[in-house]
């Protein structure tokens, strides 16, 4: 019979060596028909690997997954408890700065109005008149052409919060001047109309300046 060799050092190593080589001490790999052992033996050497990786592959399957049991499933659980907290602070941060920043576009558009409407009243004071529809809160910061007028009575006027031009109606005499609101659209119940002003704010508004 043909003697074997360490693939290594070269020595020879009989015709059934060790898995390693006396030698050199290396570990080698013994072809089957040298390491002494019948076919049947090495048929249940493989159907004993062969049950063991089975019995392994359903323990796992198997595995307790109680939180008591696991401390991956605990870590597991704490991740997701952790996620949904964050969303829901998240959700009731977004929800409560959404109702102040409404709060305060009221408020801004309020304030606006109000000062356009004292505005209107010092143009009127001065010219006699209300601006006309066709003129509009423009002729507060632009003299339409008037001789008395003794603008400008504000510096400029924009959109109200949510970006909608203020609704300004006069025939000279008497106006209408509001906000849409929140909902941009006129004669809704969230339209924002200013108070008429007295006489002392237009009195103190024309004083300072």
């Amino acid at each position: 019979m043909k003697k074997f060799r360490c693939p290594y050092c070269k020595a020879l190593l009989g015709e059934k060596p060790q898995a390693h080589c006396p030698r050199c001490g290396k570990s080698i790999v013994v072809p089957g028909h040298l390491r002494g052992t019948t076919l049947k033996e090495r048929e249940k050497l493989r159907e004993k690997i062969a049950r063991n990786a089975e019995r392994q592959r359903r323990e796992m399957l198997n595995h307790d997954i109680r939180p008591g049991r696991n401390p991956i499933v605990i870590g597991l659980m704490l991740m997701v408890l952790i996620i949904v907290g964050g969303l829901v602070v998240g959700r009731s941060n977004m929800v409560a700065s959404m109702a102040v920043s409404k709060e305060k576009r009221i408020q801004d558009a309020e304030d606006e109005l109000r000062a356009l409407r004292i505005a209107v009243e010092r143009f009127r004071i001065d010219c006699g008149r209300y601006p006309s529809t066709s003129e509009g809160l423009k002729a507060l910061v632009i003299n339409p052409g008037i001789t008395n007028w003794g603008g400008n009575y504000v510096n400029i006027v924009k959109p109200d919060p949510w970006l909608t031009i203020y609704s300004y109606k006069s025939d000279s005499t008497n106006l209408t001047l509001f906000s849409c609101g929140p909902d941009k659209q006129p004669g809704t119940e969230d339209d924002i109309v200013p108070d008429t002003p007295t006489k002392n704010e237009i009195k103190r508004k024309q004083k300072n300046d």
